[in-house]
C-alpha cells in the first residue's frame, strides 16, 4: 500500500518548529545553570571575604577564649564553626559544639587541610537544609580550621523565579515561531503547489499555460527553468517535423534524379552509348548517395536507441591505435586524392567504445579531406578535466555564421558542393550522438583561410 505523502508546508512547518523549541529550551537550561554556578561563585568568595576577616581576629585571641568565639555571631544568618585539626567541633554559632559528631570527614574540612581552602555545597543533616560551605586553616602550624556556611534557600528561590520567568518567555517565543514558521511554510509550499500545477498542465500537453512571476529567486529560476522547458519541447516538436521535412527533401533529390534518368534512358533510344554511361554513372551515384543517406540516418537511430537502453559496451582501449585504424580506412577511401594524414597521439588509454570513436574520427576525417583540403593531423591533449583529441585541417575554414549549427542533421555550409562530394548532412550529427554516449561534448573552432578544427571532449 502506498503511503500518503505529507503536505510540504506540514514538512517545513514541523522540523522548523521543533528546532526552536528546541534551541530555546536549551537556551534555558544552560543560562540557568550558567546563572546557579555565577550566583554560588558570588557567595563562596563572600564567604572567603567574611573567613578572611574573621581569621585575623581569631589569630589573635588566647587559645582558652576561642569556644567561645562562635557565642558572638548567633544573631547572623550565617554560620560559624570553628574545628580542631583533628575533626573535634570547637565551637558552633547555631548548635551546641558538644551534641556534633567529628568533622573529620566533611570535605571542605579534608580540602581545607590539605590546601589553602575548602568549599562544598550539600544538605545539612543538622539544619535541615542546603548549605554552601567555605572552610580556611587559621594558621599553617596549628591547622585548626574555621568553617563559615551560609543556606542556599535564597538563591534557589531567586533562581526558581527566574525559570519560571525564562519557561514562560520560552513558550511565549516558541508561540510566535510556531505562528511564523507556519505562515513562513505557507509562503514556501504555495509557489511550489503553483508551480506544481503548471508542471501538471505541461505533462497534459498544454503549452500556452502563463507563468507566474515570484519575489523569489530560487522560485522564479524554477518558474523559468520550466518556461525553458516548455521552449524546448516547441523547439523539439519544430525539429521533428523539419528532420521530416529534411528527410523527405533528402531522399526526393536522388530519387527524382534517379527516375528522371532512368526514365530517359528507357523512353530515348537516341541517346549514344558516351551518354547512356553518364547518365547510368550518375543513376549509380544517387543510389550511392541514397544508400549512404539510408545508413547514416540507421546508425544515428541505432545509436540514440542504444544510448536509451543503455546497452553500450565501454572497454579500455588505446587511442592512438583506434585513431590510426580510422587513419588507414579513410586513406584506402581516398587513395586518389592521396591525402597526407598524421597520426599523433600517444599510447593512452581510455575507456570508450571502439567501433563508435572510430567511427567518429572516420567521419570528421572523411570531412577534412573533403572540404578541407590534403592534410588532416590528429593531436592529443591532457587537460585538467580530461581528455581532448584534435582533428585538425588546413582547409578554406568555415565562417562563424556556421559554427553553431554545424552539428544540426543535413545542415550543410556548401549544399551544392556537398551534394557533389556525396555528403548527407548526417556525420556530425552523427559525431555529436557518439561523444553524447561518451558523456563527452564536440567542440569546433575555425579560422577563414587558415582551416578548422574538431576537438572531441572526454571528461573525467
Amino acid at each position: 500500500m502506498k503511503r500518503k505523502a505529507k503536505k510540504l508546508w506540514l514538512q517545513i512547518f514541523s522540523p522548523f518548529l521543533l528546532l526552536i523549541v528546541l534551541t530555546v529550551f536549551i537556551f534555558i537550561f544552560f543560562s540557568t545553570q550558567r546563572l546557579s554556578k555565577f550566583y554560588t561563585d558570588q557567595v563562596q568568595n563572600d564567604l572567603l571575604d567574611r573567613a578572611t576577616i574573621l581569621q585575623t581576629q581569631l589569630l589573635q585571641l588566647p587559645s582558652d577564649e576561642l569556644p567561645n568565639f562562635c557565642q558572638n555571631y548567633k544573631a547572623i544568618e550565617m554560620r560559624i564553626t570553628l574545628i580542631l585539626n583533628s575533626g573535634k567541633v570547637l565551637c558552633d554559632s547555631k548548635i551546641n559544639a558538644l551534641t556534633m559528631e567529628s568533622h573529620s570527614n566533611r570535605p571542605e574540612f579534608i580540602e581545607a587541610l590539605q590546601k589553602s581552602y575548602g568549599s562544598s555545597i550539600r544538605y545539612s543533616q543538622t539544619l535541615n537544609t542546603k548549605l554552601m560551605y567555605v572552610a580556611i586553616p587559621l594558621s599553617d602550624q596549628n591547622k585548626n580550621i574555621l568553617r563559615l556556611s551560609v543556606a542556599l534557600t535564597a538563591i534557589e528561590s531567586s533562581l526558581s523565579v527566574i525559570i519560571f520567568q525564562y519557561l514562560v518567555a520560552g513558550l511565549a517565543i516558541s508561540l510566535l515561531a510556531g505562528i511564523i514558521s507556519f505562515l513562513l511554510s505557507k509562503k514556501i509550499s504555495s509557489p511550489i503547489e503553483e508551480i506544481k500545477s503548471m508542471a501538471g498542465k505541461i505533462a497534459g500537453g498544454h503549452f500556452e499555460h502563463s507563468f507566474t512571476d515570484f519575489n523569489n529567486e530560487e522560485f522564479q529560476t524554477l518558474s523559468e527553468a520550466l518556461h525553458t522547458m516548455i521552449q524546448k519541447l516547441k523547439a523539439f516538436e519544430s525539429m521533428r517535423r523539419d528532420f521530416v521535412a529534411n528527410v523527405s527533401h533528402e531522399l526526393k533529390t536522388p530519387l527524382t534524379s534517379i527516375k528522371g534518368f532512368a526514365e530517359t534512358l528507357i523512353d530515348d533510344d537516341s541517346i549514344n552509348k558516351d551518354e547512356r554511361i553518364r547518365f547510368l554513372s550518375i543513376i549509380v551515384r544517387q543510389t550511392d548517395r541514397l544508400s549512404e543517406m539510408i545508413n547514416d540516418l540507421l546508425n544515428l537511430s541505432k545509436i540514440e536507441q542504444l544510448q536509451g537502453e543503455g546497452q553500450i559496451i565501454f572497454n579500455s582501449h588505446n587511442l592512438r591505435d583506434v585513431a590510426q585504424s580510422a587513419l588507414e580506412i579513410c586513406a584506402n577511401k581516398w587513395i586518389d586524392y592521396n591525402p597526407e594524414l598524421i597520426n599523433q597521439i600517444p599510447d593512452i588509454k581510455l575507456n570508450i567504445n571502439h567501433s563508435l570513436i572510430e567511427q567518429a574520427l572516420i567521419n570528421l576525417i572523411d570531412n577534412a579531406i573533403k572540404y578541407g583540403g590534403n592534410k588532416c593531423d590528429i593531436i592529443y591533449q591532457k587537460t585538467n578535466n580530461g581528455h581532448e583529441v584534435h582533428v585538425i585541417d588546413n582547409g578554406p575554414g568555415i565562417e562563424p555564421i556556421h559554427l553553431d549549427r554545424l552539428f544540426e542533421r543535413f545542415y550543410r555550409v556548401d549544399k551544392s558542393r556537398s551534394r557533389e562530394l556525396g555528403g548527407t548532412g548526417l556525420g556530425l550529427a552523427i559525431v555529436k550522438h557518439i561523444m553524447e554516449t561518451h558523456n563527452g561534448t564536440i567542440q569546433v573552432q575555425s579560422k577563414v583561410g587558415v582551416g578548422t578544427t574538431f576537438i572531441l571532449v572526454f571528461e573525467i
